[in-house]
């Protein structure tokens, strides 16, 4: 039984050691067919770009802008990752300049769009500022949850540029429309807003007025009280001093009597 044991412990680590070669040699494999997968789709390209533009990597680097459309020259030669202002690389070869006529005409698409044929969806909505969700809802993705389309290019997805184009386009006419009625809803409640405001600093006057008129009731009131209290004071004093006149008037008469 302890053979079997100590024999057991010592195949099992043999066994560790002999997988691991086989997991690397199947990953190795694995990288190998997927680089030979896109060198195949790069060949298929290029061989369409020859087709469609007519120019190879024996071209220079001038005439493959011309081909090309390529209107500002500097800004396609940074974006290829040379010197914009070395005028002798527009003389050189493509194949001189290790660069390679899909790489040129994705460095192209770059300058026109903004992005390429490679860009990502989510690269794409990042440069055109659309959120991943609705561009994908746009392009025909209207799984909101799903996010195999985000680092997929849209060259894989079979999306061409003009159709990214055209759903930019319809994006910015959806935003500008939501855009006139957010600013119409915001008019109508700062209208409204106005009116109420009006309305409540007119009744805040009307009550004003109303009572400042109380105040000017009350005062008038006040003073002619106090002029008919001094009318009848001094009515009352003039009432008296004559009284008092009359009796000693009749003082002065009785006393001439008695003498």
């Amino acid at each position: 039984m302890r053979k079997i044991l100590c024999l057991a412990l010592l195949i099992i680590p043999l066994l560790l050691l002999a997988q691991e070669p086989v997991a690397s040699i199947a990953a190795e494999n694995g990288v190998l067919r997927a680089q030979a997968v896109l060198d195949s789709l790069t060949l298929v390209r290029e061989l369409e770009i020859i087709s469609d533009y007519g120019f190879t990597d024996t071209n220079t680097l001038l005439y493959v802008a011309e081909k090309l459309g390529i209107e500002d020259l500097l800004r396609w030669k940074g974006a290829l990752g040379l010197e914009p202002a070395n005028k002798v690389l527009d003389t050189m070869t493509l194949r001189r300049l290790e660069i390679t006529p899909y790489r040129a005409l994705l460095a192209q698409q770059m300058l026109q769009y903004g992005f390429n044929e490679l860009s990502t969806v989510s690269e794409i909505g990042t440069t055109l500022s659309i959120p991943i969700k609705k561009l994908k809802a746009m392009l025909g993705n209207t799984d909101p949850l799903d996010k195999s389309w985000d680092n997929m290019s849209i060259q894989a997805l079979g999306i061409d540029l003009e159709t990214m184009k055209d759903t930019n386009a319809e994006f910015s006419k959806h935003l500008m429309l939501y855009g006139s009625s957010v600013t119409l809803v915001g008019m109508l409640v700062v209208f409204s807003a106005l009116v109420l405001t009006s309305l409540i600093i007119s009744q805040l006057v009307h009550l004003n007025r109303e009572k400042k008129q109380a105040k000017i009731i009350n005062v008038h009131f006040v003073k002619e009280s106090f002029l008919k209290v001094l009318l009848i004071y001094q009515t009352g004093m003039a009432n008296g001093m004559e009284s008092y006149s009359i009796y000693m008037a009749v003082i002065g008469v009785s006393k001439m009597k008695t003498n």
